[in-house]
This record gives C-alpha cells, structure tokens and sequence, in this order.
C-alpha cells in the first residue's frame, strides 16, 4: 500500500486523516506521515497491518475500489 493507497482508502469511507487516528488510536503525525504523498516507498507492513486492524474493528472494508 503506499500513500496514494491510503489516502484513497480514507476518502473512500469519508475519512480525513485526524478521524481515522482517533479511529485507529493513532498518533495524528503518525496517520499525517503515511498520507504523506512524498514518500516514495510502500508503507511497511507493520504500518498496513494497524490500518487493517483498525478498519477492520470499525467494520469498514480495507480495499481500495479501483
């Protein structure tokens, strides 16, 4: 998943990022660095997991519609 990915996926489910760390019990930063379009590399699989988890808890799909 990258940042394009995640960003998406918040949109999806009209998610900004500051509702989705209180969601995810997240560090704001946190959720601001992965929707951070700079970044050039995936997210790591520790971060997509916390992502998943935490839609997951909610209910809410973690697939990004095409």
């Amino acid at each position: 998943m990258t940042s394009k990915d995640f960003r998406e996926l918040l949109e999806q489910h009209g998610l900004n990022q500051s509702e989705f760390a209180r969601l995810a019990k997240m560090d704001a930063r946190l959720v601001r660095r992965w929707c951070d379009l700079r970044r050039a590399h995936p997210l790591t699989m520790g971060a997509q997991m916390r992502i998943y988890v935490a839609l997951q808890s909610k209910g809410i799909s973690s697939k990004v519609s095409p």
